[in-house]
């Protein structure tokens, strides 16, 4: 039996536009978190899971830069809010785990990336996908919900994203979303180590 049942990705080709890959691959995440109780948005993908206190969207994005036949992106972009507007999250996780060079002593030698190559897709590249959103993202739901969460959260993080953490040079809501549900963490101190 075939890992899937749509033709596109069973039956790729060079000449297929990447847009079509790209699209095929969503639909078929969706068809497997949705069983889960997640809701799908297909125009602009993203599958969304709710309870009472969090809100958990993963979108999915591609590149201008892909090339058929050879190269097609999937990116995925994970956000967690709060069900309360006033207690916001954004929070981005960056995927799978590549390994690099550290620039200096205080840096860590893994480095988080969350983009991958969807071209020539089949099914062991496909349940990578699923392990990556089932074992790097989802268990973030409950992570932030607790005092202990947020500290394991950032002892497994590198340094060097406590500034996007902070809201510096991007949109980062962790900071202010820590302070309003967790006033005694301290959090900006925990960010300064």
């Amino acid at each position: 039996m075939a890992w899937t049942e749509n033709e596109i990705l069973l039956n790729q080709r060079p000449t297929m536009q990447s847009r079509e890959l790209f699209q095929a691959v969503c639909d078929e995440l969706a068809k497997y978190y949705v069983k889960k109780g997640f809701k799908y948005t297909r125009s602009k993908p993203a599958i969304t899971y709710q309870d009472k206190e969090i809100k958990l969207q993963i979108g999915f994005s591609s590149s201008r830069s892909n090339i058929s036949g050879s190269h097609v992106v999937l990116e995925i972009l994970p956000n967690i809010y709060t069900i309360n507007p006033e207690k916001r999250i954004l929070k981005q996780i960056f995927g799978e785990i590549l390994e690099f060079e550290p620039s200096s002593e205080n840096d860590t030698a893994v480095e988080e990336n969350h983009n991958c190559n969807i071209w020539n897709i089949d099914e062991h590249k496909f349940k990578k996908i699923l392990e990556f959103i089932n074992e790097s993202i989802l268990p973030m739901i409950d992570m932030v919900k607790g005092e202990d969460g947020i500290i394991k959260f950032l002892e497994d993080k590198p340094k060097y994203i406590y500034p996007s953490l902070k809201g510096e040079n991007v949109n980062s809501d962790f900071v202010p979303f820590c302070n309003l549900k967790f006033p005694d963490l301290n959090i900006e101190q925990l960010l300064s180590k």
